[in-house]
């Protein structure tokens, strides 16, 4: 049996009455997306009431290269940016600084980000994903 805690009155729904979200997503608008991002599902709020959003995106995806592992490196604090060494700044520096950051996540975490990443992947089976967005649009079209 589950226990749901219900937040605020009944009438409320943090999907459509939610001011914090709905500055987020004007400020998003105003900077089209380049220094933040925010959940583009507007109809849904994690359970906290909260959307998911995301401050300073092109400098992360310029830190750590894309890579997921190293974002969240930097996401729970295994590493700060003021701790990357000099000689790993710089765009021609990127796969080590990559590697770097990776490095700082605790083994045991690491290992189960791996088991929990290999255990969605075999959901998936034989689903081929890579074909773009754009592909799979010019396949629908035909």
């Amino acid at each position: 049996m589950r226990l749901y805690i219900r937040r605020g009155p009944v009438w409320y729904n943090p999907n459509t009455n939610n001011p914090f979200a709905d500055y987020l997503r004007s400020l998003a608008g105003e900077l089209e997306g380049a220094a933040f991002t925010i959940d583009p599902d507007e109809e849904e709020i994690s359970y906290f009431g909260f959307p998911e959003y995301k401050v300073g995106t092109a400098i992360l995806d310029e830190i750590t290269a894309g890579d997921v592992d190293a974002e969240y490196a930097l996401a729970c604090g295994h590493a700060k940016v003021s701790e990357i060494p000099q000689g790993l700044l710089g765009a021609e520096n990127a796969e080590a600084r990559v590697e770097w950051l990776i490095s700082r996540i605790p083994d045991d975490e690491a290992t189960d980000r791996k088991a929990r990443r290999e255990e969605l992947l075999s959901m998936l089976g034989d689903l081929d994903l890579s074909d773009s967005a754009d592909e799979a649009e010019e396949k629908d079209d035909a």
